[in-house]
């Protein structure tokens, strides 16, 4: 069940259309929106100007510093991406909804890796 709300999400994320209306949605939904880009790896220019929306309007939550991190990850900025993971951990350290610790950490793992191939 959970496969296919994502699939049907990610078609919604891509459609035009709901990119126009963008303006009158929460900013909960546009979140969700972002994140569904960063996910889909669709349209993500959109989904990081989403998010910087959102993060302005709500800087204090931390659950909305979490998408744009994904956003950058996709977009393969890994660097600024591990960077904005931060804000969230520091945000919220033991947050019960999502261990932000967690998502920093897969961020960090592949670059460690990707420097130890590097200096062999």
């Amino acid at each position: 069940m959970f496969r296919t709300a994502y699939r049907m999400g990610c078609h919604i994320a891509r459609e035009q259309s709901l990119f126009t209306r963008e303006r009158s949605l929460p900013i909960r939904d546009l979140n969700h929106l972002a994140w569904l880009c960063g996910s889909c790896g669709s349209e993500l220019e959109k989904g990081r100007r989403h998010t910087e929306g959102v993060v302005k309007v709500a800087p204090y939550k931390a659950t909305y510093h979490d998408t744009p991190a994904q956003v950058l990850a996709a977009q393969g900025k890994l660097d600024e991406a591990t960077a904005t993971q931060r804000r969230p951990v520091a945000l919220d350290p033991w947050s019960s909804r999502h261990d932000y610790r967690v998502s920093l950490r897969e961020l960090i793992e592949p670059k460690a890796r990707q420097g130890q191939t590097e200096g062999r």
